[in-house]
Formats: C-alpha cells, sequence, structure tokens
C-alpha cells in the first residue's frame, strides 16, 4: 500500500478512556499524532508543490500535517485588492 493511501485510510476517535487517540480498525493501540504545520499550503503552493511538501513530510516520518482552509479575511481582501490594508483609508480605524 503506498504512502497516500495508507494516510487517507486511517480514521481517528478519542479512545474510550479518553486520554489518547486510536485507529477505528484498532480501538484498542493508541495513535501518536506526529504533526507538522503548513498553515498556507492550500494558498501559497501548486498541486505539484504540495504533493513534493507532503511526501517529504511523510518520508520523514510525519503522520499528519496541519492547514488552513479558509484564509484569514484580510488575507482574501489583499489578494482581492492587491493593497496591504484594504479598509477604506478615510476610516478612523484607531480605537484610541
Amino acid at each position: 500500500m503506498s504512502h497516500t493511501a495508507a494516510s487517507l485510510s486511517v480514521a481517528l476517535a478519542a479512545h474510550r478512556s479518553g486520554r489518547h487517540l486510536s485507529r477505528f480498525t484498532d480501538p484498542e493501540e493508541p495513535f501518536f499524532l506526529l504533526n507538522d504545520t503548513a498553515w498556507e499550503l492550500a494558498h501559497k503552493l501548486n498541486m505539484e508543490e504540495a504533493e513534493h511538501y507532503l511526501r517529504n513530510r511523510a518520508r520523514k516520518g510525519f503522520n499528519s500535517v496541519m492547514i488552513v482552509l479558509i484564509p484569514e479575511q484580510e488575507q482574501v481582501l489583499t489578494r482581492l485588492t492587491g493593497r496591504e490594508h484594504p479598509a477604506d483609508d478615510s476610516l478612523d480605524c484607531n480605537p484610541l
């Protein structure tokens, strides 16, 4: 089984003790989550770059990666408007 197929087949749940995660396929065996973070993976990499990154992480033993699927609003507005701070400059945004 390839890394991709193996990783997609892992379904996790909280163990009945509430002290660790386990696989649905082996509920008594604790599952150690070795996680990396790539918050902007979905927004800054194309599919080829993302696949390269994920394969690299798998080769290094990581079994999960955390990413942000929906970016913060300011990032979306900046990308859409091309401006660093897309708020209307005429508005007084200073709370003091």
